[in-house]
C-alpha cells in the first residue's frame, strides 16, 4: 500500500487553505451562522479557534458537542470534516453539510461549495468559488454571529 496518495491529497490540501488563509484575508466580510443553538454556536467558535492553531483533535472534540447540540448545524459538520481524523469521518460529515447547504447563509454556502470542490480535486474551481465578488467568508465572533 503506498502513502504517495495520501500524501499528495494532504500537500494538496494543505496548500488550498494557505490560499484559502490569503483569500480570506482579501475578501473578508461578516457571516451569520445558522443554528438554533446557542450552545452548538459556543462550541464551534471555540472549536474552530483550537483549529485555526493546529489543534484539530480538540477541535473536533467540540465540533462534536456542537453536533449534539444541533445535529443540522452545517459548519459544525463542515469542521467535523476538516478535523476528521480518518476519510469515513470525513466523507460522513462533507456529505452531511453539502446535504445541508441550501439552508444556510451564503458565506456558509460558498465555504461548503469550496471545501467540497476541493475535496473532488478540484482546487481551482474551489479557490474561485472564494472570489465571487460579494463573497461572505466566515468571521465567527460574537458579533458577527446570528441565531437562524
Amino acid at each position: 500500500m503506498s502513502t504517495l496518495p495520501l500524501f499528495s491529497k494532504c500537500l494538496g490540501t494543505t496548500l488550498f487553505f494557505v490560499l484559502v488563509g490569503i483569500t480570506i484575508q482579501l475578501y473578508a466580510q461578516e457571516c451569520p451562522l445558522t443554528t438554533n443553538s446557542n450552545e452548538a454556536q459556543t462550541f464551534l467558535v471555540e472549536g474552530r479557534e483550537l483549529f485555526d492553531n493546529l489543534r484539530s483533535p480538540e477541535a473536533r472534540a467540540l465540533f462534536e458537542k456542537a453536533l449534539q447540540q444541533d445535529p443540522d448545524f452545517a459548519l459544525a459538520n463542515l469542521y467535523g470534516a476538516l478535523s476528521a481524523a480518518n476519510d469515513g469521518d470525513f466523507v460522513k460529515h462533507l456529505s452531511k453539510a453539502v446535504n445541508q447547504k441550501c439552508e444556510v447563509s451564503n458565506g456558509e454556502r460558498l465555504f461548503i461549495e469550496s471545501v467540497k470542490a476541493n475535496s473532488d480535486r478540484q482546487t481551482l474551481a474551489a479557490i474561485n468559488q472564494l472570489k465571487i465578488p460579494r463573497i461572505y467568508i466566515l468571521q465567527i465572533n460574537d458579533s458577527a454571529s446570528s441565531l437562524a
